[in-house]
């Protein structure tokens, strides 16, 4: 886990918007995707995505989602 999220449960560690979002692209939804069906921007999915790498340390869209469904973050 993340050193500066150390001490939040995992549940804690994506704001709920940033979990909806994942869950979204586990489904194999692409930004455009994500964008239409939330009525925001693709900049604003791109925003959400980046902040979902950076705090679960994952290096692509891919291993973020292989790491949210491993510690059940997700469905």
């Amino acid at each position: 886990m993340p050193t500066f999220l150390a001490g939040q449960g995992q549940a804690d560690m994506l704001t709920a918007r940033e979990r909806e979002i994942l869950q979204l692209l586990a489904d194999g939804m692409s930004n455009a995707d994500v964008a239409a069906k939330l009525f925001i921007s693709q900049e604003t999915v791109k925003s959400h995505v980046r902040h979902i790498l950076a705090k679960l340390e994952a290096d692509t869209r891919t291993h973020a989602v292989a790491i949210a469904l491993r510690d059940a973050m997700i469905d």
